[in-house]
């Protein structure tokens, strides 16, 4: 999104990884920020949004993929990329903020930080895999 300040126009983009860390790039430089959490407001619905919402679910995806689907203790993809280093092996005990994988994802490479302590019980990805959004990367047991 383009955003205005005091007449400069700056190109920006928030990810939010849901850990409470938001990858935010202005004009291309990525920085990671912290905002204080407040209460969620239910965003406002429109007419359209109410009709989507009582149509029949779409169809399940087709079989051919193979990654399983985001189970409790998975740590899933934050935005759309390719996996271009994996930080981390099967059984290795990890602590919160620690980078498992990294992301290519816009010409950025992009850490994927674990959530919290735990030790790594599967790795779902491998180095050239493309991810989409909330796609499982690996399970924290």
């Amino acid at each position: 999104m383009k955003l205005e300040i005091r007449g400069k126009v700056y190109e920006v983009e928030v990810i939010d990884d849901g850990t409470g860390v938001h990858q935010v790039t202005v004009d291309g430089t990525l920085y990671e920020v912290s905002l204080p959490e407040k209460p969620a407001r239910p965003a406002p619905v429109s007419r359209q949004q109410e009709a989507a919402s009582s149509a029949p679910a779409p169809a399940a995806a087709s079989p051919g993929k193979s990654r399983p689907a985001a189970a409790a203790g998975a740590v899933v993809a934050p935005l759309p990329g390719s996996v271009t280093k994996i930080e981390v092996e099967k059984g290795e005990g990890v602590k919160a903020g620690q980078v498992l994988v990294v992301l290519e994802s816009m010409k950025m490479n992009v850490p994927v930080k674990s959530p919290r302590d735990g030790t790594v019980e599967a790795i779902h990805v491998k180095v050239g895999d493309s991810l989409q959004v909330d796609e499982p990367i690996l399970e924290l047991g």
